[in-house]
């Protein structure tokens, strides 16, 4: 039975497993490239926090590192290093690709009467500027549901749904309502793994909110930025503490 388990990239994938792993008694090893896990996805505040509980828990987590597979010595090893949209079927069918199947706000393609959705399709969203792919259980039945609605019923509605993720580690959930574009200005609430919340505000407006372990303030967040037309600011959201006790105090 594997006893040593070599991990290659801290995203949620690589760490998630590290966490199960972990929490069976094995030894386990995570490489990465970047300087902290989750540089791609996370702020840094909520990637300190949850490297600090890996390395409770005995992850040894190796950051600035690549892998030498030839003197890797682990039962198992596990790339979680990304992945790449497969297009291949809809590029023999003449449909337009680019960095994954193009859609409109419809989910519609470049052929008539071809709808995409999921993690190889990359279209618009109003929390993004562009197009883009997003790799997430929500977006893809989200999708889905709206291309049912168009063949069902000729509906002409778009895209509208705030992307939201979420990983579980250990005793720990991280969740992300919206998307993180670069230099938002944050507002950070509370600290460590019990309920910390950090907001992302753009041009004054909140477009993202990070939580650990606080699914309270993930759904409020959530219907903030779905009813986006009611605007919280960063003093008002400071004043309060959470956007919880924001809404409470508009009643």
């Amino acid at each position: 039975m594997a006893q040593t388990i070599a991990i290659v990239g801290a995203g949620f994938i690589g760490l998630e497993v590290a966490a199960t792993a972990a929490k069976a008694g094995k030894t386990v090893t995570v490489y990465e490239m970047q300087d902290r896990i989750l540089a791609r996805v996370a702020s840094p505040a909520v990637s300190a926090a949850l490297e600090a509980r890996h390395r409770q828990a005995g992850v040894d987590l190796r950051l600035n590192e690549g892998v030498d597979f030839d003197s890797l010595d682990a039962d198992v090893v596990l790339l979680g290093i990304g992945g790449l949209p497969v297009q291949g079927l809809a590029e023999a069918a003449g449909i337009a690709c680019d960095g994954g199947i193009l859609i409109d706000a419809q989910m519609r393609t470049s052929a008539p009467d071809v709808f995409a959705a999921g993690d190889c399709a990359r279209g618009p969203t109003p929390y993004w500027d562009g197009p883009i792919r997003l790799e997430s259980v929500q977006n893809a039945i989200d999708q889905a549901n709206l291309i049912a609605g168009q063949i069902a019923s000729a509906d002409e509605e778009t895209y509208q749904a705030v992307p939201w993720f979420w990983s579980d580690q250990y005793d720990v959930k991280y969740q992300l309502a919206g998307l993180i574009p670069p230099g938002t200005q944050q507002v950070q609430m509370g600290e460590g793994l019990d309920g910390m919340a950090i907001y992302h505000f753009a041009a004054g407006k909140l477009v993202a909110c990070e939580t650990l372990s606080n699914g309270a303030e993930h759904l409020s967040a959530r219907r903030l930025l779905e009813f986006g037309s009611v605007p919280v600011s960063p003093t008002e959201l400071e004043t309060a503490g959470s956007l919880k006790a924001v809404f409470k105090a508009r009643r």
